[in-house]
C-alpha cells in the first residue's frame, strides 16, 4: 500500500511547495509520475551516451595513464546510468533493459552534447571541461531542490564523482593549454566551434515543460544555470589564454563533424546510438590484462 496519500492535487502541490519529498511507494498524481519518469530516463540515457563517447576515445588518448583515466571515467558514467535506470524502473514499472532497448531503437532522448563528434584530442579535452562543468551546475541544482526522493538521493551520490571528473578535466585542459603552439591553436579552434552550442546547453530561457517547475523537479530557470556556468567558466578560459568567440558565429557548428543533428528523427538517433555502442573499435582491449601479465612474467624471467 502507498505510504502517503493526498486528498487532492492541491494538497499534493502544497506538500511539494513546503519542501516535501515524494517516495516511490507514495500515491502520486499520474502527471507527476510521468514527468519525473521522463526526466530521469533522459538523464540515464545521457549518462550512458557519455560513457559511450568516452569509450570511443580510450584507444586514441595519448598515453596509458590518460587511457586508464578515460576508462575509469566511462565506468563512472555507466554506473550513474545503472543507478538512474533503476530509479526510473521503480517509478515507471519498466525494466532497465527495456529502457536501454528504447534508446537503441531510437525512441529514447538524450542530451544534445553527446550527439557531436570531436575532431581531435584537443577538442575532446576542451569539450570534457565545458560539458562536465555545465552538467555539474545542472545536477547540483536539481540535487538541492528535487521533490522526488529517490532521484535526489541518487544525484547526491553522483555529484561528488562528477566533481572529480571536472577536476581531472581541468587539470588536463591546463596541461594542453601550456603545450605546443599547435596544441593551443587546436584548443582555440575547438572553442570557436563549440562555444555556440555550449550556450544552448541548458536549453531555452524558458523551459518548454513548465511541469518541471510546477512539480519542483527542476526549480531554477535555464538562464540562471547558464549564468552560473559562465561565471565559473569564463575566468578559467581567460586565464588559459583562450578567447571566447564574440560575437557568436552565425553557425558555430558548421565546421564540426556531426554524428546526428539536434532535433533529428528516430532513424538518425538510432544510427548514432548504435555507432557509439558498437564494440568493433574496441577489439584491442580484449585480452589486454592477460597480455600485460604475460609480458611482465616474461620480463621477470629474462
Amino acid at each position: 500500500m502507498p505510504r502517503r496519500r493526498w486528498l487532492s492535487p492541491g494538497h499534493f502541490a502544497s506538500y511539494l511547495d513546503a519542501g516535501g519529498l515524494v517516495e516511490v511507494d507514495d500515491e502520486m498524481p499520474d502527471p507527476y509520475r510521468r514527468v519525473v519518469f521522463r526526466f530521469v530516463v533522459r538523464h540515464a540515457h545521457s549518462e550512458l551516451m557519455a560513457a559511450a563517447t568516452d569509450r570511443e576515445w580510450v584507444a586514441r588518448a595519448p598515453g596509458l595513464r590518460i587511457k586508464m583515466a578515460a576508462l575509469a571515467r566511462a565506468q563512472d558514467e555507466l554506473d550513474h546510468a545503472r543507478v538512474l535506470y533503476g530509479v526510473a524502473a521503480d517509478l515507471g514499472g519498466a525494466r532497465p533493459a527495456s529502457l536501454v532497448d528504447d534508446l537503441l531503437a531510437g525512441r529514447g532522448h538524450f542530451h544534445q552534447a553527446f550527439r557531436r563528434q570531436s575532431a581531435d584530442w584537443a577538442e575532446r579535452v576542451l569539450v570534457d571541461h565545458l560539458v562536465d562543468g555545465a552538467g555539474l551546475v545542472a545536477q547540483r541544482s536539481v540535487a538541492g531542490r528535487c521533490s522526488y526522493g529517490p532521484y535526489r538521493r541518487a544525484l547526491l551520490a553522483i555529484v561528488p564523482e562528477e566533481e572529480a571528473h571536472v577536476a581531472t578535466g581541468l587539470s588536463r585542459l591546463r596541461r594542453a593549454a601550456v603545450g605546443t603552439q599547435d596544441q593551443r591553436r587546436r584548443l582555440q579552434a575547438a572553442l570557436d566551434r563549440r562555444w555556440g552550442s555550449m550556450l544552448r546547453f541548458f536549453g531555452p530561457d524558458r523551459d518548454q515543460d513548465e511541469d518541471l517547475d510546477r512539480w519542483r523537479i527542476k526549480a531554477e530557470p535555464n538562464a540562471v544555470l547558464l549564468q552560473r556556468w559562465l561565471e565559473q567558466t569564463l575566468p578559467t578560459l581567460d586565464e588559459l589564454g583562450l578567447v571566447v568567440p564574440d560575437p557568436i558565429p552565425a553557425d558555430p557548428e558548421a565546421d564540426a563533424p556531426t554524428l546526428v543533428a539536434e532535433g533529428s528523427g528516430r532513424r538518425q538517433r538510432t544510427a548514432w546510438v548504435r555507432r557509439a555502442m558498437d564494440r568493433q573499435g574496441d577489439q584491442w582491449v580484449d585480452g589486454l590484462e592477460e597480455r600485460a601479465v604475460a609480458a611482465a612474467a616474461e620480463g621477470a624471467g629474462s
